[in-house]
């Protein structure tokens, strides 16, 4: 008997694609959509002549086809690298000639591959259906195939956060990141819209997943890579510029479709895990991280800016995190000129810095103070909105940014009392740049350990 897949093909995509197809939850999966798709027919055929229960039958079959390529297989992402961390199978892989990026990339292509599959047993269906029931089967089949990419793009997330998964503390985040997601990102996104009294144009979203979908792949299986690499392999510039990439394609659509203010809110929740990912790493005390990359050989000008913004370390994560910064509010039309505007930045810029400087002060998990701080934060915020809304009490609250800044999107300070918003910028202006010296200092001191580590290899 032949084998089916070719040669030329790399073994751990042929390894996840034997395992995924003869597993019983993709076997399941696919059994019960081809049931229930059968039922979505005969209901299909039988209201043909009703209205009503066309619309039924066509939401009902979105539904198994977003809950199967936008629900099942991303779960089974989030497992593909956890699993092989629980079975201690990941050493065994290292041995092999493939690198952590390649295992990363072999498990989210057998994982879209098994998508493609499914959206090949859905086509038949799809034509059925335009038959039975007179629908637009050029317009069915472009929705079909976005959420085959919108799949695609959920299938690298889930692996990006595959490491996490094999810990409680990242199942409980990743619930709790899931429940946000669901809930406050889709309201989020269209109201930035409706402030105008419009929602978001089809065409700015099939934009989006066209220009920014193969960035936000590459990043989310970045980031997973960054979670099994070993730690001399450099990850890290390579993570700065897909972030850098994803802020310029998401400021020119912005731009380009007039929807600057959707452009800045998705490229911040982008390039946010890089970002934040980058200022809380500790810098690896391997003097071969700090190399030049092989692209910036020969060429001083980029070795220099490589330095600046793409070598581990607090000092480049903040020049980085400065530039990316910088390309938001440059493409978002922001001009420095709302005194309201300037102060919500300060309120931002101190909800970021502060719980750094706590965070990189304490030994320990970096991220995980950070998240105390910012969970702080939000209680305090909740105890003056519910017990000291409208009162000078609000004041206190630039003492912790994270609270101050969830006032202002709020609106609490132009409810407030007079006086109360300029004395919590105030107070966050101060904390804010006290937390900017700490980090200035925990940048110098970093930078001498990792001088004292090259010069001790040389």
């Amino acid at each position: 008997m032949t084998d089916p897949f070719p040669d030329w093909l790399s073994p751990i995509i042929v390894k996840e694609l034997r395992q995924g197809l003869r597993s019983r939850g993709f076997v399941s999966l696919l059994s019960i959509l081809q049931a229930a798709m059968v039922l979505c027919v005969f209901v299909t055929v039988e209201s043909a002549s009703n209205s009503v229960g066309s619309q039924a039958s066509t939401a009902f079959f979105w539904m198994l086809a977003g809950g199967a390529l936008l629900v099942g297989l991303p779960l089974a992402a989030v497992m593909s690298l956890s699993s092989e961390i629980k079975a201690n199978t990941l050493e065994l892989l290292s041995l092999t000639p493939l690198s952590a990026w390649r295992i990363a990339a072999g498990k989210w292509s057998a994982l879209f591959l098994q998508g493609v599959l499914l959206t090949t047993t859905l086509l038949p269906y799809v034509v059925l259906r335009y038959f039975v029931g007179g629908l637009d089967l050029l317009r069915e089949v472009s929705l079909l195939l976005l959420m085959l990419a919108g799949s695609g793009i959920l299938l690298a997330v889930g692996v990006g956060l595959s490491p996490l998964a094999h810990r409680l503390v990242g199942r409980v985040l990743l619930g709790v990141g899931a429940i946000i997601a669901f809930n406050a990102l889709p309201a989020l996104f269209v109201g930035s819209g409706m402030f105008r009294g419009t929602s978001l144009p089809v065409g700015y979203w099939v934009a989006v997943i066209l220009c920014l979908g193969p960035l936000i792949i590459l990043e989310a299986l970045e980031m997973g890579v960054a979670g099994i690499a070993p730690p001399g392999e450099d990850t890290t510039s390579r993570r700065r510029l897909l972030a850098v990439a994803i802020a310029l394609v998401a400021g020119v659509l912005g731009v380009v479709w007039g929807e600057r203010l959707a452009s800045l809110i998705l490229g911040s929740l982008l390039v946010a895990p890089v970002v934040l990912s980058s200022l809380m790493e500790k810098a690896p005390l391997i003097p071969t991280r700090y190399d030049a990359p092989r692209w910036t050989r020969g060429n001083g000008v980029l070795r220099k800016l490589a330095a600046v913004f793409l070598q581990p370390g607090l000092a480049s994560a903040a020049a980085f995190s400065t530039l990316v910064v910088a390309i938001l509010i440059f493409f978002s039309g922001y001009r420095f000129g709302d005194e309201k505007i300037n102060i919500g930045l300060l309120f931002a810029l101190g909800a970021l810095v502060m719980p750094l400087a706590v965070a990189r002060l304490l030994k320990g998990p970096a991220f995980a103070y950070f998240l105390a701080m910012q969970a702080l934060g939000f209680v305090i915020f909740i105890y003056l909105t519910v017990f000291h809304r409208n009162t000078e009490v609000v004041e206190l609250s630039g003492f912790l940014p994270t609270a101050a800044f969830l006032l202002y999107l709020s609106g609490s300070f132009t409810t407030s009392t007079a006086g109360t918003a300029p004395v919590a910028a105030v107070l966050a202006g101060g904390v804010t740049l006290l937390s900017i010296v700490v980090l200035a200092w925990l940048a110098r001191c970093e930078r001498r350990e990792i001088a004292a580590c090259r010069s001790e290899e040389s």
